[in-house]
């Protein structure tokens, strides 16, 4: 069973016409995972897995496929920058992370980093499954687990940021810039998730880097990331 049929700023809803087959590529560092998965895809109406790669062949093999879809293996490392550079190469590729537990710290930054579907590693191909054709037609699908998780992860910051706050002097914008810094973001990125010039963008994160006393905006995700991890212990 899936959360699905939310609405959400991203997605291309309608991109995919009812009843054409739906081309997904499948992204995974294990062959024996990418054998599983993509025979698992295979199996069920309506899809076809136009792919079965590493997360080196990734980027090249979605240029080349051109699929509507992308599965990614949540054990790929460095999965979340690989989806990062999928997106940015293919903007309306969607992204369905599998694998996931719920215990995953980066749940949250996957969805920041543009995947709009996931399932976990206890959930068969009937559900991964119904997560692509989801995403293909720009909706955004999650098992209730995962799902009731992602919300408690996107509400726990309120609390943990307040003490950063004081000891910063962050203001609520400035706190939001720094959670998209984290998720690796660029201004124009920013701008446009919330709803702002770009010079705005670029005025905030000069602030947060002196608020924080660093030169860049890695230093300062990074600075951030670790402050927000002793909190939270």
């Amino acid at each position: 069973m899936l959360v699905k049929d939310a609405v959400f700023p991203f997605g291309n809803a309608g991109r995919l016409a009812p009843g054409d087959p739906c081309h997904v590529i499948v992204i995974s560092d294990t062959r024996l995972v990418r054998d599983a998965l993509s025979g698992g895809l295979a199996s069920e109406t309506g899809l076809q897995v136009a792919a079965a790669v590493s997360s080196a062949q990734a980027i090249d093999a979605a240029i080349m496929a051109q699929p509507h879809a992308a599965v990614i293996d949540a054990a790929v490392r460095g999965g979340i920058a690989l989806l990062r550079l999928l997106k940015q190469a293919m903007p309306r590729l969607q992204i369905v992370v599998c694998g996931l537990g719920e215990n995953d710290v980066d749940l949250v930054d996957w969805f920041r980093a543009g995947a709009i579907g996931c399932c976990s590693h206890d959930d068969g191909p009937a559900e991964l499954a119904e997560a692509v054709r989801c995403a293909a037609s720009g909706r955004l699908a999650c098992t209730p687990r995962l799902a009731a998780l992602l919300l408690s992860r996107v509400a726990q910051p309120s609390a943990r940021v307040s003490t950063q706050r004081h000891a910063h002097g962050l203001t609520p914008r400035e706190l939001q810039i720094c959670g998209l810094l984290r998720a690796g973001q660029s201004n124009k990125e920013m701008a446009r998730q919330l709803q702002i010039s770009e010079a705005t963008v670029k005025n905030h994160v000069h602030n947060v880097l002196e608020k924080l006393q660093v030169r860049s905006r890695w230093q300062a995700a990074a600075r951030l990331g670790s402050e927000l991890e002793v909190v939270k212990g």
